[in-house]
């Protein structure tokens, strides 16, 4: 540098990669915030091995980046999807290219919304009437509770209808098997379809109607003849069906 002069010197640095995570709705398009990817690092261009680089949470705007990475082969796998969805596409392979300037590559993934279930309790008399705490068991095909409306599983997998009469269980995928295990005062279960299954598909609302007949009163009235309807106590009466089969307790016999 002469006296009095000036010199500039530049330094050229070449900036590290970067691959982001684009999760979104398969049905709308909306973005997935709550979705967990993972990055595994397999090194070259076709390398092997796969040394995880950690995992990554997808933001409200559906994205989740990973920055400073070295030129190579990357696979992106999906590990958790939103609450509420399926996953349809597992991972992907991804390569940055080592060539001098900075890469970015946007791997997008879809999620399928999961199914529901709905469960509507009625009176068979009358369908109109709703029948609410009736009591349900529902589980998987394998036998695994099915989870609450919070996501937590049920130690016992048991439900009971709402006021209205309905069971609604949102993030169902798969064979749902259900079981009425109590119904109300004033109704009997119809035991040809007391347990049930359905087949749920993810972005599909089953819904499963289960009736309930409501029991019925036999009223017997003793008069003595020639009497204003006055009544005569201690007569037994023996009651049976069509059949000739004795209904209700001490053999049918009611005094």
């Amino acid at each position: 540098i002469e006296g009095g002069g000036n010199k500039s010197l530049t330094f050229e640095n070449v900036p590290l990669n970067a691959i982001v995570v684009h999760k979104t709705d398969s049905v709308t398009g909306e973005a997935l915030g709550g979705a967990t990817s993972q990055l595994r690092y397999l090194g070259g261009a076709s390398g092997t091995g796969g040394a995880v680089i950690g995992q990554k949470v997808t933001g409200s705007n559906g994205m989740a980046i990973w920055t400073g990475l070295k030129p190579g082969s990357y696979i992106v796998e999906e590990v958790d999807p939103a609450d509420g969805y399926s996953i349809i596409q597992s991972s992907e392979t991804v390569y940055l290219a080592d060539n001098g300037e900075q890469s970015v590559i946007t791997v997008r993934f879809e999620n399928m919304p999961d199914g529901n279930l709905l469960i509507r309790k009625v009176c068979s008399a009358n369908p109109s009437v709703t029948l609410p705490n009736a009591e349900f068991k529902i589980t998987y095909a394998d036998g695994s509770y099915v989870p609450d409306e919070n996501g937590q599983l049920s130690s016992n997998g048991l439900y009971y209808t709402d006021r209205e009469g309905k069971i609604t269980i949102s993030g169902v995928v798969g064979t749902v098997v259900v079981t009425e295990t109590a119904s109300i005062p004033g109704y009997t279960i119809d035991e040809a379809t007391r347990t049930q299954t359905v087949v749920v598909h993810p972005n599909d609302t089953q819904t499963l109607y289960v009736y309930n007949e409501p029991e019925t009163t036999l009223v017997l009235e003793k008069f003595i003849k020639g009497t204003d309807r006055e009544p005569l106590a201690g007569v037994e009466f023996l009651v049976t069906d069509g059949a000739g089969t004795v209904i209700g307790p001490n053999n049918g016999v009611y005094t």
